[in-house]
């Protein structure tokens, strides 16, 4: 049924009208698809996603409808005023369109607002909105489509296939097979299509009978979100292959995430930072040159849980891949192989990016809590939301709207409450804790973010969005007040989560477990803060963003000592194993540090691979950049192919390369460097004129360790 004119009602008020229950559907669909489609999609999960309540669903209906009934002000007026030009029974048409396009206008302004989008996700819901506004727009001023616009585009259709296409984009496809992506994806889009044939002859076009069934939608929607804002209870993976002896010992594992070793105490810091993590080291080996195998979480991370190095792996950004494929399931992880052995497998984790379970490095886990954070009013990321709330509240948006990692304290009491547990049943069990709170956007809570001087009062880490490309380009140097807030904030998250490391240790103490229990706690990579022109991390492998600090506790261990010897993440597998008397998995690139003899011709290699936003700040980030580490000597291996050397006895901060960098130090680490990296088939390197293509002989192509 075609719609008939406007009669005694202006083109105002019924822009008005239909841009609010523009809005309202909008926001309504949006709950429904983050309430009940994320559950029924995350079902098989540990935990379903906890991206929105009936409060604030509510809230943003309210708000939704107000900026929609803004818009269709402007569309009325615009109809009103286009009189002369429009006839009168295509005014109503017209209003409908208008009004219609909002929500796909707004997809399309949110996708490009920061430019053009890196993402293809992002790229792909931008297309499909802006195909969506091109199509209405049309028929408003094409005349022969606009009653086909009108009948097949209506609010329902286009708003459906809006916000699903955010919600597949966004969410649902992070973490399914292919099949299952292409299944949703023909369902989503079939419902659509099918919701817009049911309900384009509603009233929409013809009364504000329309509204009725928006309204009840919302209504459903804040329901919804209020019934399954709770997370879906732990279900427990039986997978293990035998129980664990009375006599074997449990095993726990901390990464700190983003934590270079030059900022805790125990490696001369000025600040006492980590006074726990002080202690803690009188009765535990500390490494003082432990080495991450790369700069960035998840090839950290693959590589301490398999003891092979990223080329390997190859968990790790690539041209196809711009921040890292997931670790794939061929490889054998620590927890599949203590899970196997009998130990109940436990990941708690603060980093829900690049350690949720989407990148495999929950393999081999019984549970796996990865949860998101749920603060007091939440915002689905990538959403009209979170536009909104950036736009309207920006000092408000950590503290009320958003949060990026689970703060340090919530990470312990989940740790508290696992290993209470396990003290119960008396199983053995390894528990992998990931903590983050040094990590951008340095957000330590009072008192900690007042600990140390140098804070800027009312700084938001968002005003230096822009700061990464300048700094890292080589445009600027971080301003000194600015790195004394910085630092100061990352000094009190290291605090922080010293001080909740420290409830966890009580804990093992007072029930017992603590001379019973194998402890490691190591950092993933470090940060940087303008050192050799860079900022925070995964663009160098600079000592700032590659030496991490370690700590290794033995039950029955008689003191501390501290350990010289270089050593790097990928040794912790295998050490872990014997202290287990557990077999390691062959073709390890790590080694066991428990009775390691110290070899002077060992090579230690480290990687950084840029993610795909350093990738465009220039030549320097647009390739792999390698170390290698033989005694004091460290070669760095540039992305262009040049490499400098570094004696780290006389030049510990890497300010000046060595003028002899033809030294058989330097000369082998490049040959090893060659042979590892041809080893793992990962190419060979690239001739240069500082390092020629003959110095690399044929003979020997395994990786010797």
């Amino acid at each position: 049924m075609e719609p008939r004119a406007l009669s005694a009602q202006s083109e105002i008020a019924q822009g008005v009208i239909r841009g609010a229950l523009v809005g309202v559907l909008c926001a309504a669909l949006e709950g429904v698809f983050l309430s009940l489609a994320s559950r029924v999609w995350f079902a098989p999960r540990d935990f379903a996603p906890q991206l929105t309540t009936a409060i604030s669903t509510g809230a943003f209906v309210g708000v939704y409808a107000l900026l929609g009934a803004a818009w269709g002000t402007l569309v009325g007026v615009a109809v009103s005023l286009s009189r002369r030009w429009i006839a009168e029974s295509a005014r109503t048409p017209c209003v409908v369109l208008g009004t219609t396009a909002l929500v796909p206008l707004a997809f399309v302004a949110h996708s490009l607002l920061d430019g053009v989008p890196e993402s293809v996700r992002v790229l792909a819901l931008a297309s499909v909105a802006g195909a969506l506004a091109v199509a209405l727009l049309g028929g408003i001023f094409w005349e022969p489509a606009r009653p086909l616009a009108t009948r097949w585009l209506g609010p329902w259709g286009v708003t459906f296939a809006c916000v699903g296409a955010w919600w597949l984009t966004s969410v649902a496809w992070r973490g399914q097979f292919a099949v299952s992506r292409i299944a949703l994806t023909v369902g989503v889009v079939g419902a659509g299509a099918l919701l817009a044939f049911l309900l384009r002859s509603l009233a929409w076009n013809r009364s504000a009978f329309g509204a009725v069934p928006i309204l009840l939608v919302a209504v459903a929607s804040i329901v919804l979100c209020g019934v399954l804002d709770e997370p879906v209870p732990l279900i427990r993976e039986e997978r293990r292959l035998q129980r664990c002896g009375p006599g074997q010992p449990n095993v726990l594992l901390v990464t700190l995430d983003t934590t270079r070793a030059d900022h805790l105490t125990d490696w001369g810091y000025t600040r006492d930072t980590t006074p726990t993590l002080s202690a803690f080291g009188k009765e535990a080996l500390r490494f003082q040159n432990a080495i991450s195998a790369a700069d960035l979480t998840l090839p950290s991370h693959a590589s301490l849980f398999t003891g092979l190095y990223p080329p390997a792996h190859g968990a790790t950004p690539g041209p196809t891949s711009g921040h890292g494929p997931p670790l794939r399931q061929e490889f054998v992880t620590l927890a599949e192989i203590l899970c196997d052995a009998g130990f109940t497998t436990y990941g708690i984790i603060a980093n829900s990016g690049y350690l949720g379970t989407w990148y495999g490095c929950d393999q081999g886990f019984e549970y796996y809590d990865d949860r998101k954070p749920v603060p007091p009013i939440p915002v689905p990321p990538n959403s009209i939301r979170q536009r909104l709330v950036k736009a309207f509240a920006p000092s408000s948006w950590e503290n009320w709207f958003s949060s990026s990692y689970r703060k340090a304290d919530e990470i312990a009491d989940e740790m508290l409450k696992t290993i209470d547990r396990c003290h119960e049943t008396g199983e053995r069990w390894f528990l992998f804790a990931n903590f983050m709170d040094a990590h951008p956007p340095y957000d330590p809570p009072p008192p900690y973010c007042d600990r140390y001087p140098g804070r800027i009062e009312g700084y938001r880490f968002d005003e230096s969005a822009g700061l990464l490309e300048r700094i890292n380009g080589g445009q600027e140097s971080l301003d000194p007040k600015l790195y004394d807030h910085l630092v100061s904030l990352y000094d009190g998250g290291l605090s922080f989560m010293d001080a909740e490391l420290d409830r966890v240790f009580r804990r093992l103490k007072e029930n017992g477990d603590w001379e019973r229990t194998i402890v490691v706690i190591t950092a993933d990579h470090g940060e940087a803060f303008g050192e050799h022109g860079t900022l925070r991390h995964g663009v160098s492998v600079f000592d700032e963003q590659m030496h991490v600090p370690l700590y290794v506790k033995v039950p029955k261990q008689e003191g501390g000592r501290v350990v010289e010897t270089r050593v790097s993440l990928v040794d912790v597998l295998p050490s872990l194993l014997e202290m287990l008397d557990l077999p390691p998995p062959p073709g390890l690139h790590g080694r066991s540090f428990l009775r390691m003899v110290p070899d002077p011709q060992r090579v230690v290699f480290a990687e950084n691979t840029p993610i795909t936003r350093i990738w465009k700040i220039g030549a320097r980030y647009k390739g792999t950049e390698r170390a290698a580490y033989v005694g004091a000597e460290k070669l760095r291996l540039g992305a262009e192919g040049n490499f400098e050397s570094y004696d780290l006895g006389l030049d510990p901060k890497e300010l000046a390369p060595s003028p002899a960098r033809d030294t058989p130090a330097a000369v082998r680490m490049v040959i090893e460097l060659d042979r590892y990296i041809r080893a793992v088939g990962f190419g060979r390197l690239l001739s240069t004129p500082e390092v020629r293509g003959d110095a690399f002989p044929e003979e020997g192509q395994g990786y010797t360790r």
